[in-house]
């Protein structure tokens, strides 16, 4: 299965002869982008935006109560969204961190195959989420981290570089499988059922001992 990576970008060196930097440009995105390439794409509270295929440059930032659905597309800077109504990055890079906040609706981080739950160099962070969380086949650069969400939570066979902690989350079901973390597994504070299986880690804490 193809395995979607978040994963820091190089950051190269200037030359001595490099022309002065050009103000980049942002896109308000209120519907479907297909191919072409974007400094920038701002989704406008309320506003629903497709990217399919395209190349992001730098940041994209997810407004208040709308929608970002992407696929085959990659984002050289960081996924930024709080207060969203969903939010599904389905085979796509990301070369810095995703921070998902607040979405009421569901979230889909991985490949076309992830159904409850691409390189990415940096962090995946899920805070206070009250919809349904799926993250499946992809590859952290450094931590993925699920705090305080309300909602059910899956993981699958996820690569993480760093740790994978799952804290606080009250949701009727948090379901950690088949994940290889390099350093540790850190799951405490979950009022909700913790089921694992198939992970492997430096050490298995808390409630994701087995």
């Amino acid at each position: 299965m193809k395995r979607v990576i978040f994963a820091l970008a190089a950051v190269a060196c200037a030359g001595i002869f490099a022309s002065p930097a050009t103000a980049a440009t942002t896109t308000q995105c209120t519907s479907t982008l297909t191919g072409g390439t974007y400094d920038k794409i701002v989704v406008p509270a309320g506003a629903t935006c497709t990217l399919d295929g395209a190349t992001v440059n730098s940041n994209v930032t997810v407004g208040a109560g709308s929608s970002l659905h992407t696929r085959f597309t990659t984002i050289g800077g960081n996924v930024m969204s709080r207060d969203a109504a969903s939010v599904r990055l389905i085979d796509t890079n990301i070369s810095h961190n995703v921070m998902i906040t607040g979405t009421t609706g569901s979230t889909k981080i991985g490949s076309k195959g992830c159904k409850v739950d691409p390189i990415a160099a940096g962090n995946l962070m899920f805070k206070f989420n009250s919809g349904t969380i799926a993250i499946c086949d992809v590859s952290v650069g450094h931590n993925l981290a699920l705090m305080a969400n309300s909602g059910r939570i899956g993981a699958f066979r996820n690569v993480v570089g760093n740790n994978g902690l799952l804290f606080r989350n009250t949701g009727p079901a948090n379901r950690l499988r088949d994940n290889t973390v390099t350093v540790n597994i850190n799951c405490s504070g979950n009022t909700g059922r913790v089921i694992t299986s198939g992970n492997t880690a430096a050490q298995l804490m808390g409630q994701c001992h087995s």
